[in-house]
C-alpha cells in the first residue's frame, strides 16, 4: 500500500503517464522496496542467532505482538498523512526488521512441532501458505486502498 500510496502522490504530481510518470513511479516504487528489504537484509543475521538461542516460541509470539502494534503505528500515520509520507515509510522499515526476527523462529520451530517424517511436508505447507498469505495481501492491500479512496487509514 505504501508502494502505491506514493505512485498516487505521482499521478497526481506528474500525471498519469507519459516518462516523467514511469521514472518517478519506479523510483518510489524502489524507494518502498529498499525500505522494507534492507533492515530485512541487515538485521537477518542477528535475527538467526536469537532464535536460536531463545525459545522459538517467546520470539514468534513477541513479534507478533510488535507485528499488530507496528499495523497500529501504521493505521494512525496513514490517518494523519493519508499520502503515505516518511512516517509510512518508518513503519514499513520497523516491519522489515520485525519480518527479519520472525522468520527464522517460525521455519525454525517446524522441528520441534512435527516428526521428522512429516518434516518436508510441514515445510512446504508453510512455505506455501507463507507465499498465498503475500499475493493475497498484496491484491488486497490494492483493492482496499482503492475501495478507501482519501481515507487509507481504513484500508
Amino acid at each position: 500500500m505504501i508502494a502505491l500510496l506514493a505512485i498516487r502522490q505521482v499521478t497526481a504530481a506528474v500525471g498519469p503517464s507519459g516518462p516523467e510518470f514511469e521514472a518517478a513511479s519506479q523510483t518510489q516504487t524502489t524507494i518502498a522496496f529498499v525500505v522494507f528489504n534492507l533492515p530485512l537484509m541487515l538485521f537477518s543475521v542477528v535475527a538467526g542467532v536469537l532464535s536460536d538461542r531463545l525459545s522459538k516460541r517467546t520470539v514468534i509470539v513477541a513479534f507478533k505482538i510488535v507485528e499488530v502494534m507496528l499495523m497500529g503505528a501504521g493505521t494512525v500515520a496513514l490517518w494523519n498523512d493519508p499520502t503515505g509520507g516518511w512516517p509510512a515509510l518508518v513503519v514499513l522499515g520497523a516491519m522489515g526488521i520485525q519480518s527479519a526476527f520472525f522468520s527464522p523462529a517460525k521455519y525454525g520451530i517446524l522441528p520441534e512441532l512435527l516428526p521428522y517424517e512429516q518434516l518436508s511436508m510441514g515445510n512446504g505447507l508453510l512455505k506455501m501458505w507463507t507465499f498465498l498469505a503475500i499475493i493475497a495481501g498484496t491484491t488486497a492491500g490494492g483493492l482496499f486502498l482503492g475501495l478507501s479512496s482519501a481515507s487509507p487509514w481504513l484500508a
